[in-house]
């Protein structure tokens, strides 16, 4: 097992269509290391640790009374993400459309449904658990079973499960939303791939990573029943399950879905398409995630690079980012400078973009792990375990133009010592990409990290 990172907790986004587009952080665990760590400012941590927060919005000046602008507020908080503000006027939201069109409408129901969801995301799991199923009794009152409009509350009932920590229940309820999809779509539709990825995270939190595996499997042979084993059209599903292999630690597995994508675009277009670009791409990144500096990994990248350099229209995004990909291998593996020619060149090539800034800020402000060396895994597990407390290591520390870590800082340990040396020492051992301000890279100071596992008190 290997310590894990707060931010294991942190869902990945997706949108669910019968909640009227409203956010859904859907649960995932990952089985690599490597994405279970969580780097925030050390200007916001003193802080996070006195228990410091940010001031709540001023109340909204609205008539209350008014359905129209009860909504449009209710609707402004979500976008604002300000979700416990947004609770009480969910709430008299939901009065006014019960006294409007009366407490078994499927206005009503789904009024309950996005309050369950905002309820949901603030944490308010009991509540949200009572709205939702009180929505889907109503839908399916007035629609029956296979509705399509209880798909959204049913996915946002597994959610609020999953991330209550009730993973049975979620996988059940999961599984409901999927047969009601197929029933109305078809087997072969392609909307229930995101029903299968949230049962599959699911399975995952339960430990049974074989059936998480024959979920995403599924998806993938879906889609080749849909598009064709050998076709362009399925590349898409080939390299999202590459991707979930990759971060469960599959890595030659992963590599082997790449070489198959290859080979498809070979036969069916050729060895010099831009297609080749994301797998040769991928297949670079997975050598260095798994840490092997092989030539293979480092050509792979050269290739990709070679393909996008010689079409007569340049892809400034996808140059960058196979520029991007290199610095890191450089970072990561090359004992001889200059490491950042190929971050400058990214930077450069991002002006051609849209939304530049916004994309230099992402890959370059905040240092990211290039190469991730894991803390010991001995005597702890990532998983909370009979008899198992919880325990965590926070660090501070600096990042240099080359990537390098310096003056790491044990901040606080609970319980004191018994991992500190070695989340210092995987802190020094890893790489980062460097910061860059104005296309040169800079030091970063006052970064931190947390490190949570679990651990037996009595050992």
């Amino acid at each position: 097992m290997t310590l894990r990172s707060q931010s294991d907790k942190e869902r990945p986004r997706t949108t669910c269509p019968a909640l009227g587009g409203l956010w859904i952080l859907a649960g995932l665990s990952c089985a690599s290391a490597a994405q279970a760590q969580e780097m925030v400012n050390a200007e916001d941590l003193s802080a996070k640790l006195s228990g410091q927060t940010e001031a709540p919005a001023a109340p909204l000046e609205i008539d209350l009374n008014s359905r129209f602008e009860t909504q449009l507020a209710f609707s402004d908080l979500i976008e604002l993400e300000q979700f416990v503000e947004a609770i009480p006027v969910g709430q008299r939201l939901l009065e006014l459309i019960e006294q409007e069109t009366g407490p078994e409408s499927k206005d009503t129901a789904m009024i309950l449904a996005d309050l369950a969801e905002v309820e949901r995301v603030a944490g308010i799991h009991d509540s949200s658990e009572t709205h939702f199923l009180r929505a889907i009794e109503i839908i399916r009152s007035a629609d029956g079973t296979y509705s399509e409009t209880v798909i959204g509350p049913l996915l946002g009932l597994g959610s609020n499960y999953h991330d209550r920590g009730d993973y049975l229940e979620a996988r059940v309820v999961f599984e409901e939303a999927r047969t009601v999809n197929r029933r109305i779509f078809g087997l072969l539709n392609e909307g229930q791939i995101d029903i299968l990825d949230l049962i599959s995270q699911t399975l995952s939190n339960m430990n049974l990573f074989v059936e998480a595996h024959e979920k995403q499997l599924e998806g993938l042979r879906l889609m080749e029943r849909k598009h064709g084993e050998d076709t362009i059209e399925v590349l898409p599903a080939i390299y999202k399950y590459a991707q979930w292999l990759g971060r469960n630690g599959l890595y030659q597995a992963e590599r082997g879905q790449y070489r198959r994508a290859m080979s498809i675009i070979r036969k069916k277009l050729s060895r010099e398409s831009i297609y080749m670009v994301t797998p040769l791409r991928e297949t670079g990144n997975s050598f260095r995630r798994q840490k092997l500096g092989e030539g293979q990994g480092l050509s792979s990248l050269k290739r990709a690079l070679m393909i996008l350099e010689a079409q007569d229209n340049t892809d400034a995004l996808a140059t960058a980012q196979t520029l991007r990909d290199i610095g890191d291998w450089n970072i990561a593996f090359s004992k001889v400078g200059p490491f950042d020619v190929e971050y400058r060149r990214a930077w450069n090539l991002l002006a051609d973009t849209e939304n530049s800034e916004e994309l230099r800020n992402a890959w370059f402000h905040d240092p990211d792990y290039v190469l991730f060396v894991s803390p010991s895994r001995r005597g702890v597990s990532t998983f909370q375990e009979p008899d198992m407390e919880p325990g965590h290591v926070l660090v501070t520390f600096d990042i240099n133009e080359l990537g390098r870590a310096n003056n790491v800082n044990v901040l606080e340990a609970i319980p004191l010592e018994l991992k500190n040396e070695t989340v210092v020492a995987s802190i020094r051992r890893s790489r980062f990409r460097p910061r860059f301000v104005d296309g040169e890279a800079v030091p970063a100071t006052g970064l931190a990290r947390r490190f949570v596992y679990f651990y037996k008190p009595d050992e």
